[in-house]
Protein backbone atom coordinates (compact mmCIF):
# COMPACT_ATOMS: atom_id res chain seq x y z
CA UNK A 1 0.00 0.00 0.00
CA UNK A 2 1.39 3.39 -1.00
CA UNK A 3 2.22 5.75 1.82
CA UNK A 4 0.18 8.99 2.05
CA UNK A 5 2.03 12.23 1.30
CA UNK A 6 2.91 14.77 3.98
CA UNK A 7 4.29 18.27 3.35
CA UNK A 8 6.46 19.39 6.27
CA UNK A 9 6.62 23.17 6.69
CA UNK A 10 9.11 23.50 9.51
CA UNK A 11 12.38 25.19 10.42
CA UNK A 12 15.64 23.77 11.81
CA UNK A 13 13.85 21.09 13.87
CA UNK A 14 12.51 19.76 10.56
CA UNK A 15 15.91 19.27 8.93
CA UNK A 16 18.13 18.05 11.79
CA UNK A 17 19.67 14.66 11.03
CA UNK A 18 17.78 11.86 12.77
CA UNK A 19 15.03 14.26 13.91
CA UNK A 20 11.29 14.39 13.26
CA UNK A 21 11.74 14.20 9.48
CA UNK A 22 13.55 10.84 9.81
CA UNK A 23 10.70 9.18 11.69
CA UNK A 24 7.95 10.93 9.70
CA UNK A 25 9.51 9.33 6.62
CA UNK A 26 8.52 5.92 8.05
CA UNK A 27 4.84 6.84 7.74
CA UNK A 28 4.66 9.18 4.75
CA UNK A 29 6.07 10.09 1.41
CA UNK A 30 7.70 13.16 2.90
CA UNK A 31 7.92 16.47 1.05
CA UNK A 32 10.23 18.51 3.27
CA UNK A 33 10.00 22.28 2.77
CA UNK A 34 11.81 23.11 6.02
CA UNK A 35 14.57 25.69 6.32
CA UNK A 36 16.41 26.94 9.38
CA UNK A 37 15.73 30.16 11.29
CA UNK A 38 12.61 31.20 9.34
CA UNK A 39 9.13 32.30 10.38
CA UNK A 40 5.67 31.84 8.82
CA UNK A 41 6.66 33.92 5.81
CA UNK A 42 8.69 30.90 4.69
CA UNK A 43 5.44 28.95 4.42
CA UNK A 44 4.03 31.42 1.91
CA UNK A 45 7.29 31.28 -0.06
CA UNK A 46 7.23 27.46 -0.03
CA UNK A 47 3.65 27.32 -1.35
CA UNK A 48 4.41 29.91 -4.02
CA UNK A 49 7.50 27.96 -5.02
CA UNK A 50 5.59 24.65 -5.24
CA UNK A 51 1.77 25.07 -5.09
CA UNK A 52 1.42 21.30 -5.58
CA UNK A 53 2.23 20.83 -1.87
CA UNK A 54 -1.36 21.92 -1.19
CA UNK A 55 -2.52 18.68 -2.82
CA UNK A 56 -0.64 16.50 -0.30
CA UNK A 57 -2.70 14.21 1.92
CA UNK A 58 -1.44 16.00 5.03
CA UNK A 59 0.42 19.24 5.87
CA UNK A 60 2.34 19.71 9.13
CA UNK A 61 3.03 23.32 10.13
CA UNK A 62 5.81 24.11 12.64
CA UNK A 63 6.67 27.82 12.95
CA UNK A 64 5.76 28.66 16.56
CA UNK A 65 9.33 28.85 17.92
CA UNK A 66 10.63 31.19 15.24
CA UNK A 67 7.48 33.31 15.06
CA UNK A 68 7.79 33.86 18.80
CA UNK A 69 11.47 34.75 18.45
CA UNK A 70 10.73 37.23 15.66
CA UNK A 71 8.23 38.93 17.96
CA UNK A 72 10.39 38.98 21.09
CA UNK A 73 13.45 40.23 19.17
CA UNK A 74 11.42 43.04 17.59
CA UNK A 75 11.96 41.93 13.98
CA UNK A 76 8.22 42.11 13.21
CA UNK A 77 5.24 43.78 14.85
CA UNK A 78 2.48 41.65 16.44
CA UNK A 79 -0.16 42.97 14.03
CA UNK A 80 2.02 42.31 11.00
CA UNK A 81 2.85 38.77 12.09
CA UNK A 82 -0.82 38.01 12.68
CA UNK A 83 -1.79 39.37 9.25
CA UNK A 84 1.02 37.40 7.59
CA UNK A 85 0.24 34.15 9.42
CA UNK A 86 -3.49 34.58 8.83
CA UNK A 87 -2.73 34.87 5.11
CA UNK A 88 -0.74 31.60 5.27
CA UNK A 89 -3.57 29.84 7.13
CA UNK A 90 -6.18 31.17 4.69
CA UNK A 91 -4.25 29.61 1.79
CA UNK A 92 -3.89 26.32 3.68
CA UNK A 93 -7.63 26.32 4.39
CA UNK A 94 -8.20 25.85 0.66
CA UNK A 95 -5.82 22.91 0.44
CA UNK A 96 -6.95 19.39 -0.27
CA UNK A 97 -4.70 18.32 2.59
CA UNK A 98 -5.66 17.86 6.22
CA UNK A 99 -3.59 20.42 8.14
CA UNK A 100 -1.92 19.86 11.53
CA UNK A 101 -0.18 22.54 13.62
CA UNK A 102 2.74 21.38 15.77
CA UNK A 103 3.64 23.24 18.96
CA UNK A 104 7.33 22.33 18.96
CA UNK A 105 8.56 22.48 22.59
CA UNK A 106 11.16 24.91 23.88
CA UNK A 107 13.01 23.95 27.06
CA UNK A 108 12.72 27.38 28.72
CA UNK A 109 8.94 27.44 28.19
CA UNK A 110 8.05 23.86 29.16
CA UNK A 111 5.99 24.93 32.18
CA UNK A 112 4.67 28.13 30.61
CA UNK A 113 4.04 27.54 26.92
CA UNK A 114 1.02 29.84 27.07
CA UNK A 115 3.28 32.82 27.71
CA UNK A 116 4.58 32.70 24.13
CA UNK A 117 2.80 35.07 21.79
CA UNK A 118 3.86 32.96 18.82
CA UNK A 119 2.30 29.83 20.33
CA UNK A 120 -0.91 31.64 21.21
CA UNK A 121 -1.16 33.09 17.71
CA UNK A 122 -0.96 29.66 16.07
CA UNK A 123 -3.44 28.15 18.52
CA UNK A 124 -5.85 31.01 17.78
CA UNK A 125 -5.55 30.58 14.01
CA UNK A 126 -5.67 26.78 14.15
CA UNK A 127 -8.97 26.99 15.99
CA UNK A 128 -10.25 29.65 13.58
CA UNK A 129 -9.52 27.51 10.53
CA UNK A 130 -10.25 24.10 12.07
CA UNK A 131 -6.71 22.71 11.94
CA UNK A 132 -5.72 20.09 14.51
CA UNK A 133 -3.08 21.11 17.09
CA UNK A 134 -0.38 18.64 18.13
CA UNK A 135 1.03 19.70 21.50
CA UNK A 136 4.73 18.86 21.75
CA UNK A 137 4.89 20.43 25.22
CA UNK A 138 2.47 17.86 26.59
CA UNK A 139 4.45 15.15 24.84
CA UNK A 140 7.62 16.03 26.77
CA UNK A 141 5.93 16.84 30.09
CA UNK A 142 4.02 13.53 30.06
CA UNK A 143 7.25 11.57 29.60
CA UNK A 144 7.50 11.06 33.37
CA UNK A 145 11.02 12.49 33.49
CA UNK A 146 12.23 14.71 36.31
CA UNK A 147 15.01 16.17 34.15
CA UNK A 148 13.60 17.46 30.87
CA UNK A 149 16.96 18.90 29.82
CA UNK A 150 17.92 15.40 28.72
CA UNK A 151 15.51 15.70 25.82
CA UNK A 152 17.14 18.82 24.35
CA UNK A 153 20.30 19.67 22.39
CA UNK A 154 19.76 23.32 23.31
CA UNK A 155 16.87 25.57 24.30
CA UNK A 156 15.04 25.30 20.96
CA UNK A 157 16.07 21.88 19.57
CA UNK A 158 15.18 18.39 20.74
CA UNK A 159 18.01 15.88 20.67
CA UNK A 160 17.92 13.05 18.15
CA UNK A 161 16.17 10.34 20.11
CA UNK A 162 13.52 12.66 21.61
CA UNK A 163 12.86 14.22 18.20
CA UNK A 164 12.68 10.79 16.59
CA UNK A 165 10.12 9.59 19.12
CA UNK A 166 8.13 12.82 18.75
CA UNK A 167 8.10 12.37 14.96
CA UNK A 168 6.89 8.79 15.36
CA UNK A 169 4.11 9.91 17.69
CA UNK A 170 3.10 12.63 15.24
CA UNK A 171 3.07 10.09 12.41
CA UNK A 172 0.81 7.68 14.29
CA UNK A 173 -1.51 10.48 15.39
CA UNK A 174 -1.94 11.80 11.86
CA UNK A 175 -2.41 8.35 10.32
CA UNK A 176 -4.96 7.37 12.97
CA UNK A 177 -6.81 10.70 12.92
CA UNK A 178 -10.57 10.27 12.87
CA UNK A 179 -11.14 13.80 11.59
CA UNK A 180 -10.52 13.36 7.90
CA UNK A 181 -11.23 16.86 6.60
CA UNK A 182 -10.46 17.51 2.98
CA UNK A 183 -10.71 20.79 1.15
CA UNK A 184 -13.15 20.78 -1.74
CA UNK A 185 -11.72 23.73 -3.68
CA UNK A 186 -9.28 23.15 -6.53
CA UNK A 187 -5.87 24.46 -5.50
CA UNK A 188 -4.89 26.06 -8.78
CA UNK A 189 -3.29 29.30 -7.68
CA UNK A 190 -0.79 31.45 -9.50
CA UNK A 191 2.14 32.62 -7.42
CA UNK A 192 0.93 36.22 -7.29
CA UNK A 193 -2.38 35.24 -5.67
CA UNK A 194 -0.48 33.17 -3.10
CA UNK A 195 1.74 36.14 -2.37
CA UNK A 196 5.07 35.43 -4.04
CA UNK A 197 6.85 37.59 -6.63
CA UNK A 198 9.52 35.37 -8.20
CA UNK A 199 12.61 36.25 -10.30
CA UNK A 200 10.81 35.76 -13.65
CA UNK A 201 8.61 38.74 -12.65
CA UNK A 202 11.60 40.92 -11.67
CA UNK A 203 12.94 43.77 -13.78
CA UNK A 204 16.69 43.73 -13.17
CA UNK A 205 20.14 44.27 -14.58
CA UNK A 206 21.66 41.53 -12.41
CA UNK A 207 22.33 37.88 -13.18
CA UNK A 208 19.57 35.25 -13.17
CA UNK A 209 20.95 32.09 -11.52
CA UNK A 210 19.84 28.85 -9.88
CA UNK A 211 21.26 28.53 -6.36
CA UNK A 212 20.58 26.52 -3.22
CA UNK A 213 21.60 23.40 -1.32
CA UNK A 214 20.65 19.72 -1.19
CA UNK A 215 17.43 20.93 0.49
CA UNK A 216 16.40 22.58 -2.77
CA UNK A 217 17.58 24.91 -5.50
CA UNK A 218 15.71 28.03 -6.60
CA UNK A 219 16.03 30.77 -9.16
CA UNK A 220 17.43 34.03 -7.83
CA UNK A 221 18.79 37.31 -9.15
CA UNK A 222 22.35 38.11 -8.07
CA UNK A 223 23.24 41.79 -7.95
CA UNK A 224 26.31 43.83 -7.11
CA UNK A 225 26.52 47.36 -5.75
CA UNK A 226 25.84 48.96 -9.14
CA UNK A 227 22.76 46.89 -10.06
CA UNK A 228 19.11 46.84 -9.03
CA UNK A 229 15.98 44.69 -8.92
CA UNK A 230 12.52 46.21 -9.45
CA UNK A 231 9.34 44.32 -8.44
CA UNK A 232 5.81 45.29 -9.29
CA UNK A 233 3.26 44.39 -6.59
CA UNK A 234 -0.28 43.28 -7.41
CA UNK A 235 -3.06 45.67 -6.55
CA UNK A 236 -4.48 44.86 -3.09
CA UNK A 237 -1.29 43.15 -1.88
CA UNK A 238 0.98 44.35 0.91
CA UNK A 239 4.72 43.63 0.96
CA UNK A 240 5.62 41.46 3.98
CA UNK A 241 9.27 40.61 3.48
CA UNK A 242 11.96 39.27 1.22
CA UNK A 243 13.61 35.87 0.69
CA UNK A 244 17.38 36.14 0.24
CA UNK A 245 20.60 34.20 0.51
CA UNK A 246 21.47 34.84 4.15
CA UNK A 247 25.16 34.65 3.24
CA UNK A 248 24.78 37.71 1.00
CA UNK A 249 27.42 40.16 2.15
CA UNK A 250 25.28 43.26 1.99
CA UNK A 251 22.82 45.67 3.45
CA UNK A 252 19.96 46.17 1.03
CA UNK A 253 17.78 49.17 0.38
CA UNK A 254 14.07 48.51 -0.21
CA UNK A 255 12.69 51.65 -1.83
CA UNK A 256 8.88 51.83 -1.90
CA UNK A 257 8.71 55.38 -3.23
CA UNK A 258 7.05 56.90 -0.18
CA UNK A 259 9.56 55.30 2.19
CA UNK A 260 12.84 53.42 2.21
CA UNK A 261 13.89 50.49 4.44
CA UNK A 262 17.53 49.52 5.01
CA UNK A 263 18.21 45.97 6.22
CA UNK A 264 21.36 43.96 6.92
CA UNK A 265 20.66 40.54 5.35
CA UNK A 266 24.00 38.91 6.20
CA UNK A 267 22.71 36.51 8.85
CA UNK A 268 23.43 32.96 7.73
CA UNK A 269 24.44 30.12 9.99
CA UNK A 270 26.37 28.18 7.34
CA UNK A 271 29.80 28.86 5.88
CA UNK A 272 29.99 31.83 3.53
CA UNK A 273 30.58 29.56 0.54
CA UNK A 274 27.15 27.96 0.97
CA UNK A 275 23.72 29.25 0.02
CA UNK A 276 21.17 29.62 2.81
CA UNK A 277 17.67 30.57 1.70
CA UNK A 278 16.08 32.72 4.41
CA UNK A 279 12.93 34.78 4.88
CA UNK A 280 13.57 38.32 6.23
CA UNK A 281 10.39 40.12 7.41
CA UNK A 282 9.58 43.82 7.29
CA UNK A 283 8.64 45.17 10.71
CA UNK A 284 5.34 46.44 9.27
CA UNK A 285 3.70 45.41 6.01
CA UNK A 286 3.93 48.12 3.34
CA UNK A 287 1.29 49.09 0.79
CA UNK A 288 3.03 49.89 -2.49
CA UNK A 289 2.74 48.95 -6.15
CA UNK A 290 6.51 48.94 -6.62
CA UNK A 291 9.72 48.15 -4.71
CA UNK A 292 13.24 48.83 -5.93
CA UNK A 293 16.04 46.76 -4.35
CA UNK A 294 19.64 47.94 -4.37
CA UNK A 295 22.72 47.37 -2.22
CA UNK A 296 23.18 50.17 0.31
CA UNK A 297 26.54 51.76 1.02
CA UNK A 298 28.57 49.92 3.65
CA UNK A 299 28.31 52.80 6.17
CA UNK A 300 24.53 53.27 5.74
CA UNK A 301 22.64 52.80 9.01
CA UNK A 302 19.97 50.10 9.05
CA UNK A 303 16.43 51.34 9.68
CA UNK A 304 15.02 47.95 10.75
CA UNK A 305 16.64 45.12 12.63
CA UNK A 306 16.76 41.70 10.95
CA UNK A 307 17.29 38.10 12.10
CA UNK A 308 21.05 37.98 12.66
CA UNK A 309 23.81 35.67 13.80
CA UNK A 310 27.26 36.44 15.10
CA UNK A 311 28.41 37.38 11.60
CA UNK A 312 29.54 40.94 10.85
CA UNK A 313 29.96 42.58 7.49
CA UNK A 314 33.50 43.31 6.27
CA UNK A 315 34.07 46.44 4.18
CA UNK A 316 36.70 44.60 2.10
CA UNK A 317 34.28 41.80 1.22
CA UNK A 318 31.03 43.62 0.62
CA UNK A 319 28.55 44.36 -2.11
CA UNK A 320 26.75 41.25 -3.43
CA UNK A 321 23.27 39.85 -2.78
CA UNK A 322 21.05 37.00 -4.01
CA UNK A 323 17.31 37.83 -4.13
CA UNK A 324 14.94 34.83 -4.33
CA UNK A 325 11.52 36.45 -4.02
CA UNK A 326 9.28 39.08 -2.46
CA UNK A 327 6.54 37.80 -0.11
CA UNK A 328 3.20 39.62 -0.08
CA UNK A 329 -0.24 39.13 1.46
CA UNK A 330 -3.70 39.97 0.19
CA UNK A 331 -5.73 42.52 2.13
CA UNK A 332 -8.82 40.31 1.69
CA UNK A 333 -7.54 36.71 1.54
CA UNK A 334 -9.75 33.89 0.34
CA UNK A 335 -10.53 31.44 3.10
CA UNK A 336 -12.62 28.40 3.83
CA UNK A 337 -13.53 27.81 7.46
CA UNK A 338 -13.47 24.16 8.42
CA UNK A 339 -15.28 22.62 11.39
CA UNK A 340 -13.51 23.38 14.66
CA UNK A 341 -11.66 20.36 16.10
CA UNK A 342 -9.96 19.75 19.42
CA UNK A 343 -6.27 19.74 20.24
CA UNK A 344 -4.76 16.37 19.43
CA UNK A 345 -3.18 14.21 22.12
CA UNK A 346 0.10 12.65 21.07
CA UNK A 347 0.85 9.06 22.12
CA UNK A 348 2.88 8.73 25.30
CA UNK A 349 6.59 9.46 25.12
CA UNK A 350 7.60 5.92 26.07
CA UNK A 351 5.56 4.04 23.47
CA UNK A 352 7.52 2.32 20.71
CA UNK A 353 4.52 1.33 18.63
CA UNK A 354 5.24 1.55 14.92
CA UNK A 355 9.04 1.66 15.28
CA UNK A 356 11.31 -0.83 13.57
CA UNK A 357 14.15 -2.80 15.12
CA UNK A 358 16.59 -0.45 13.38
CA UNK A 359 14.77 2.55 14.89
CA UNK A 360 15.05 1.16 18.41
CA UNK A 361 18.74 0.32 18.02
CA UNK A 362 19.40 3.89 16.86
CA UNK A 363 17.49 5.27 19.88
CA UNK A 364 19.45 2.97 22.20
CA UNK A 365 22.75 4.23 20.76
CA UNK A 366 21.66 7.84 21.28
CA UNK A 367 20.56 7.09 24.83
CA UNK A 368 23.93 5.50 25.56
CA UNK A 369 25.75 8.63 24.36
CA UNK A 370 23.66 10.69 26.78
CA UNK A 371 24.28 8.29 29.66
CA UNK A 372 28.00 8.24 28.93
CA UNK A 373 28.09 12.04 29.10
CA UNK A 374 27.64 11.68 32.87
CA UNK A 375 24.15 13.21 33.13
CA UNK A 376 21.83 11.26 35.42
CA UNK A 377 18.56 11.48 37.29
CA UNK A 378 15.95 11.28 34.52
CA UNK A 379 13.17 9.08 35.86
CA UNK A 380 11.44 8.81 32.48
CA UNK A 381 14.22 6.82 30.82
CA UNK A 382 13.93 3.54 32.76
CA UNK A 383 10.37 3.08 31.49
CA UNK A 384 11.50 3.71 27.93
CA UNK A 385 14.45 1.32 28.31
CA UNK A 386 12.25 -1.36 29.85
CA UNK A 387 9.85 -1.17 26.90
CA UNK A 388 12.77 -1.30 24.48
CA UNK A 389 14.07 -4.41 26.26
CA UNK A 390 10.79 -6.26 25.68
CA UNK A 391 10.84 -5.10 22.05
CA UNK A 392 14.39 -6.46 21.55
CA UNK A 393 13.41 -9.74 23.27
CA UNK A 394 10.53 -10.24 20.82
CA UNK A 395 12.98 -9.88 17.96
CA UNK A 396 15.52 -12.21 19.58
CA UNK A 397 18.15 -9.45 19.84
CA UNK A 398 19.19 -10.35 23.37
CA UNK A 399 22.46 -8.42 23.41
CA UNK A 400 20.59 -5.14 22.84
CA UNK A 401 17.94 -6.25 25.33
CA UNK A 402 20.64 -6.87 27.94
CA UNK A 403 22.24 -3.48 27.31
CA UNK A 404 18.90 -1.68 27.59
CA UNK A 405 17.73 -3.40 30.78
CA UNK A 406 21.15 -3.10 32.44
CA UNK A 407 21.07 0.64 31.86
CA UNK A 408 17.49 0.79 33.17
CA UNK A 409 18.67 -1.03 36.30
CA UNK A 410 21.42 1.54 36.85
CA UNK A 411 18.90 4.36 36.50
CA UNK A 412 16.33 2.70 38.79
CA UNK A 413 18.16 0.12 40.99
CA UNK A 414 15.13 -0.45 43.21
CA UNK A 415 12.80 -1.35 40.35
CA UNK A 416 11.52 -4.89 40.99
CA UNK A 417 9.99 -5.27 37.51
CA UNK A 418 13.23 -4.12 35.89
CA UNK A 419 15.21 -6.69 37.92
CA UNK A 420 12.73 -9.41 36.95
CA UNK A 421 13.15 -8.60 33.25
CA UNK A 422 16.93 -8.37 33.68
CA UNK A 423 17.01 -11.92 35.11
CA UNK A 424 14.78 -13.17 32.30
CA UNK A 425 17.02 -11.66 29.62
CA UNK A 426 20.12 -13.10 31.31
CA UNK A 427 18.43 -16.52 31.39
CA UNK A 428 17.58 -16.34 27.68
CA UNK A 429 21.16 -15.38 26.83
CA UNK A 430 22.45 -18.32 28.91
CA UNK A 431 20.07 -20.75 27.14
CA UNK A 432 21.24 -19.52 23.74
CA UNK A 433 24.89 -19.89 24.71
CA UNK A 434 24.30 -23.46 25.90
CA UNK A 435 22.32 -24.27 22.77
CA UNK A 436 25.02 -23.08 20.42
CA UNK A 437 27.81 -24.59 22.53
CA UNK A 438 26.00 -27.97 22.31
CA UNK A 439 25.48 -27.57 18.57
CA UNK A 440 29.16 -27.00 18.02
Amino acid sequence: MEKPTLALLSTSNGILKGGISASLGKYFQLKNFSKGACSSGLGIFSIGDDPELLNSDFILLDYTINDNEHLTKGWISPTHLEDLTNHLYSILSLAKAEVFVLLMPMYSYLDRAGEQKGVNLHIKLAKKYGFKILDGYDFIINSGSDNFSRFFMDNAHLNRFAAYLLGSSIGRTIINSQNKIKGDIETKFDTQSIGVVNPPQFLHDGKLEVKGTSLGKRECVSINDTQEVVCRIDNGHFVNGIVVNANSKAKISLDFGSRKVIKDIYSGGLSDEKIEIKYIPLYEKINSDLVKITIANFDTEVTERSPKSHKKLNKNDYGSADIFCIVTSNSTPLLKHRPSINTGSLPLFSTLEGLTLEDCQMILRDLESHFNSGISGASGFPDLLREMTVFFEKHGVYESASLAISRASLERPSGSLIEKIKLRVAGNIEKREKLFNTSS
